[in-house]
């Protein structure tokens, strides 16, 4: 390999002058210890200047992402101090909403305990009329009735103590046929006898005497209406007295039955009216507490409606804050990293050329004349091969790859066999194995 003074760039030993710059070539065993020297400085000198190039990229490129950082924290700080404002209005909200809850299960008892106040008048009012109609024809059939019965039970009780026959024996030996009331096994009341000599007798009876008030109508149809002492006449009344007592009787009998019925009867409206009059007000109370149910159903989901806004208000707010708290902790995070660490080193390094087993115009960024990319394993030690950007030059003058064992069987195209080794000594990468190359 030959060294060009000029650009310090190798070349083939084949060429008599550079191919990067044209000047005439100088070989390495032609150059003085001064020249070598120089040489190295200067390409230390190189080296130092794109390191100091890149330090100061770096360092241009951090400052406004540094100060683009400050102010977007300063601005989501803003932004914090404002979800601090949303935390506390969301706290408001579940102590309203916690609010509500209570008030909706008060009145949802409170509601319990007045339906069944309401199903139990609606059973009372269904015990007491069925129906839930007035009988107001059972007025007139009520009065109707119990005039029939009065009477009824009147000419039953009159006739009924006619209606025992049989025959008596008074202790004296005076036998008839009788038909009325018996007690202790004698006629007393009222009764009828028929004698053996044809005589009939109706009227009182006392020990199976005649006694009190009677009628006797004799065998030739004659008849006596008096008053009669042990079977003995007191006084004699005209022919009808009779008749006519049983008939006032009767009638006194009718009218004091039918004033109980009457009185009877006004109780009894009474009573309905009194009834009529609680089952209006009742009515009237079961209305008033479905109005207040019903009006107490809507506040209840106007309230639950509210309740589900606000719930859903809570949850967009919660996720806000989420989202600003992230983003905050990735800022922090951002934000510590850079300014604690220093700007970040590549793993990949190119070079010009190999000189004397080290590696030459190495930098961290590819320019037109790399030939060689090292990729650092750690910070003593590189994998370096061919970089693929220079795989045309490499094919026109294999001997450009120095360092490199070359198996050449056309010129086609370029494969690398085996990676080679670098190491770091005194600020130099050295070649420590060399790569296998193939052309094809």
């Amino acid at each position: 390999m030959k060294l060009c003074p000029q650009c310090e760039k190798e070349s083939p030993s084949t060429v008599n002058n550079c191919w990067f710059c044209g000047e005439p070539l100088v070989a390495d065993a032609e150059l003085s210890a001064e020249a070598r020297l120089q040489k190295e400085l200067n390409d230390a000198q190189k080296q130092k200047q794109v390191l100091t190039n890149a330090l100061s990229d770096a360092q241009k490129g951090l400052v406004p992402k540094i100060t683009e950082r400050d102010a977007e924290i300063a601005q989501l700080k803003k932004t914090l101090e404002g979800t601090s404002k949303l935390h506390d209005e969301k706290q408001l909200l579940e102590a309203t909403l916690a609010t509500l809850n209570n008030k909706h299960s008060a009145l949802q008892k409170e509601l319990s305990a007045e339906q069944s106040k309401n199903n139990e008048l609606s059973k009372q009012v269904k015990k007491l009329h069925p129906k839930g109609k007035t009988p107001t024809f059972l007025y007139v059939v009520m009065v109707v009735l119990i005039s029939v019965i009065g009477i009824l039970s009147f000419q039953t009780y009159h006739y009924k103590q006619l209606s025992n026959v049989c025959t008596v024996t008074r202790p004296d030996g005076v036998s008839f046929i009788y038909a009325g009331k018996i007690q202790n096994g004698l006629p007393n009341g009222k009764g009828k006898a028929t004698y053996a000599d044809g005589r009939i007798y109706e009227g009182d009876f006392t020990d199976g005497f005649r006694n009190g008030k009677g009628k006797m109508t004799y065998s030739d149809s004659t008849t006596y209406e008096g008053d009669y002492v042990q079977d003995n006449i007191t006084y004699s009344r005209p022919n009808g007295d009779y008749v006519k007592d049983l008939v006032t009787r009767t009638y006194y009998y009718v009218i004091g039955g039918t004033v109980l019925l009457m009185v009877l009867l006004m109780v009894l409206s009474v009573i309905f009216k009194n009834y009529e009059m609680r089952k209006k007000k009742r009515q009237a109370k079961i209305t008033e507490l479905e109005k207040e149910n019903q009006a107490k159903n809507y506040e209840m989901i106007n309230r639950q409606v509210r309740i589900t806004v606000l719930e859903k208000e809570n949850q967009a707010n919660q996720a806000k804050i989420n989202d600003l708290q992230e983003k905050i902790n990735k800022l922090k995070k951002s934000t510590d990293s850079d300014s604690s660490s220093p700007p970040p080193v590549s793993n990949s390094l190119y070079a010009d050329s190999i000189n004397y087993g080290y590696f030459k115009g190495v930098s961290e960024h590819p320019n037109d004349y790399a030939i060689y990319e090292l990729e650092k394993s750690d910070e003593l030690t590189a994998n370096f091969t061919i970089y693929k950007e220079a795989y045309g030059t490499v094919l026109e003058c294999p001997d450009l790859i120095y360092g490199c064992d070359v198996q050449k069987i056309g010129n086609s195209s370029l494969e690398v066999e085996e990676k080679g080794i670098a190491t770091l000594e005194d600020g130099k990468w050295k070649v420590t194995k060399k790569a296998k190359v193939g052309i094809v």
